[in-house]
C-alpha cells in the first residue's frame, strides 16, 4: 500500500493496460466471457464448408472477440488454425477487400538457385497470397488460391457493415457459397453491427445453410463482474464486497463502460493509498466518465433533453427509457417506461403523460434519440445509439435523479 507522499504507484499506469475503454481487447489473458459464442465459432471452423457471421449492437465487444479468436479457439479446433483479420471500410470493394485480406496470408515458394551446382537446393521465397490474385479477383480466383494453400484458415472480415457496395456484398455471399460447395479448409467469419443477418447480407438467403449465425448480445452481469474482478486481481486489488454489483449494473451490458469505470475507480483508490475500491471511488469515476464519453453522445443527449421550460420532463422520461425493461434486441414498449418514470418522479405516471415525449425523441430535432417501429398503439422503441443508454443512466445517477440500487440485476 502506498501513502500520499510516496512515489506514484506503478499500478496506476499498469491499470491502463488492463482496463482499456478506448480500444478493443487484444490480449487473451484480459478477455472475459463469451464462452458460448466462442464454441459456436469453433464448431463452424471444425466443419469444412461452414462459415460464420457474428452480429450485434455497436459496443458489445465484437471486435475484441475477433481479435483473440486465434488463441482462444486454437485448442478447440481440429488441428492448427491460422487467422487473417482485416477491417472493412467504406472505400472497399470486393476486389480490394480480398486483396487486403490475402496480403495477410504469406505463402512459401521454391525458387531454383542460380548455377548448376545449386540446382538441387532451391531457395525458399515468401510472398503474400495477394500476389497470386488478379487485380480484380472474382470468387473463383479466391477458391483456386485457397485450394492451393495447405492450411486451416479463419478469415475474419470485421466491420462488414461498412461495406456498402451491394455488388461487393453479393460477391462475398457467392464466395462463401463457392468455398462451402468445394469444402475448402477455410472459414470466413463476417463481423458487423446489425440487428439481423439480412441487414449485413442484403437478403442473400442462398448461403443460409452454410452460415452459422451468432448473435452477440450485451454482456451479462456475471461477465462484466469477471472483467472487474480479474482485472483488479492482476494488480493485487479488489472491490469491497458490498459494491461488487455496482459497476456491472450501471454498465448495462456494455464492456466499454465497465472498463472505463473500473479503470478510474481503481486509480482513485490507489491515489488515496488503498488497495480496495470503495463506493466513493466508483461515484467519482462516474462523474469523470461523463466527461470522457464520446462528444457525439454528450451532444446528442443535450439535444434530446433540451427545453426552455424548466418543468419539462424530457430528462426524466429519457432516463426512464434507458432503465425500461427491454427484449433481447434492446427494444422496449411505452408501457415499460411507466414504472421507472414513476420511481424517478415519486409519482404515478401513465403512458398518455409521456407519449408525446417518446414521439419527440423520435424526431430529428432531438436526435433522433429513439427509433420507433411497429403500428399505432403497438409501437416499440430502441435507442438510435445503443451506447447512449448507460451514459443516460450515469448522468441520472450523477444528477441525483436515481440511485444505482434501484436498477435491476445486482446478482
Amino acid at each position: 500500500m502506498t501513502t500520499r507522499n510516496s512515489p506514484i504507484d506503478p499500478r496506476i499506469v499498469q491499470l491502463g493496460n488492463i482496463f482499456t475503454p478506448a480500444t478493443p481487447i487484444r490480449d487473451t489473458k484480459l478477455f472475459c466471457g463469451r464462452k458460448t459464442l466462442i464454441v459456436r465459432i469453433a464448431d463452424a471452423v471444425n466443419q469444412h464448408g461452414m462459415h460464420c457471421i457474428l452480429f450485434g449492437e455497436r459496443g458489445v465487444g465484437k471486435t475484441s472477440l475477433a481479435n483473440i479468436l486465434a488463441n482462444v479457439i486454437g485448442a478447440a479446433t481440429l488441428g492448427e488454425i491460422t487467422v487473417a483479420n482485416v477491417n472493412c471500410d467504406t472505400t472497399d470493394t470486393y476486389g480490394s477487400l480480398m486483396l487486403k485480406l490475402m496480403r495477410r496470408i504469406i505463402t512459401v515458394h521454391k525458387t531454383p538457385s542460380v548455377g548448376f551446382r545449386n540446382a538441387s537446393n532451391p531457395e525458399l521465397r515468401q510472398i503474400p497470397a495477394s500476389d497470386m490474385l488478379p487485380d480484380k479477383p472474382v470468387p473463383d480466383d479466391v477458391l483456386m488460391l485457397l485450394q492451393s494453400i495447405s492450411a486451416n484458415w479463419l478469415l475474419i472480415l470485421d466491420e462488414f457493415d461498412r461495406l456498402t457496395d451491394k455488388d461487393s456484398i453479393r460477391l462475398m455471399s457467392d464466395t462463401i457459397k463457392t468455398l462451402s460447395d468445394n469444402a475448402v479448409s477455410a472459414t470466413i467469419l463476417l463481423v458487423g453491427v446489425a440487428n439481423d443477418v439480412d441487414s449485413l447480407l442484403e437478403g442473400h438467403h442462398s448461403i443460409e445453410r452454410c452460415l452459422t449465425q451468432a448473435w452477440m448480445p450485451r454482456m451479462t452481469h456475471g461477465e462484466l463482474s469477471e472483467i472487474v474482478s480479474e482485472g483488479l486481481e492482476q494488480v493485487g486489488m479488489k472491490m469491497s464486497e458490498s459494491d461488487q454489483w455496482y459497476i456491472p449494473t450501471v454498465s448495462q451490458g456494455y464492456p466499454h463502460y465497465t472498463h472505463l469505470l473500473a479503470l478510474h475507480s481503481a486509480r482513485r483508490a490507489l491515489h488515496n493509498g488503498r488497495d480496495v475500491v470503495e463506493r466513493g471511488d466508483i461515484v467519482a469515476a462516474i462523474v469523470y466518465a461523463l466527461t470522457m464519453t464520446e462528444r457525439s453522445i454528450q451532444d446528442n443527449y443535450a439535444s434530446a433533453v433540451y427545453s426552455a421550460n424548466p418543468s419539462a420532463l424530457y430528462k426524466q422520461v429519457l432516463l426512464a427509457c434507458a432503465i425500461a425493461e427491454t427484449d433481447a434486441f434492446s427494444y422496449f414498449k411505452a408501457q415499460a417506461v411507466r414504472k421507472p418514470l414513476s420511481q424517478i418522479m415519486d409519482k404515478r405516471y401513465d403512458v398518455p403523460a409521456f407519449a408525446r415525449h417518446l414521439d419527440a425523441f423520435c424526431q430529428d430535432q432531438r436526435g433522433p434519440t429513439l427509433i420507433k417501429e411497429g403500428q399505432r398503439r403497438r409501437y416499440r422503441y430502441r435507442f438510435a445509439t445503443p451506447m447512449m443508454r448507460p451514459f443516460i443512466i450515469l448522468k441520472g445517477i450523477a444528477d441525483g435523479l436515481i440511485q444505482a440500487e434501484t436498477l435491476t440485476d445486482k446478482s
